[in-house]
């Protein structure tokens, strides 16, 4: 979620001529290691669980390719999951949600204040 909140204040400085950048969910991929720490029971259901419903890693590589080459520059912005647009989580779209972007965004610019970060989005911004 905090992902979704940051894409969404990056995008005011991207534009979709020079940059196709959509957020994207591959689903749940066998062989991936994700779980590779969890041991017990929880991580033989895990396995199991991937085994019969997870994606083959090529197949949640393909979302990736859709979301930026198949979906084209009209999809700028997006979420997509499962091959497809869907809407942001709910507080993206809140006035709460809206305060978190906003302290989200000052600390992560603030964390890369040493390479210039702010800088470099504002020759970005209104390019276009």
């Amino acid at each position: 979620m905090l992902g979704h909140l940051f894409f969404v204040r990056m995008l005011e400085y991207l534009n979709a001529d020079d940059v196709i950048v959509n957020l994207v969910e591959p689903g749940m991929c066998k062989g991936s290691g994700l779980h590779r720490d969890i041991s017990g029971g929880a991580g033989v259901f895990l396995d199991v669980y991937k085994s019969l419903t997870g994606r083959k890693p090529e197949d949640g590589a393909w979302t990736y390719v859709d979301a930026a080459v198949v979906k084209g520059k009209e999809s700028h912005g997006s979420f997509c999951m499962d091959w497809e647009i869907h809407p942001f989580t709910q507080l993206v779209y809140l006035p709460e949600g809206q305060a978190i972007i906003d302290s989200i965004w000052a600390e992560t610019m603030d964390e890369f204040e040493f390479v210039g970060a702010r800088a470099i989005l504002e020759k970005f911004k209104g390019k276009g």
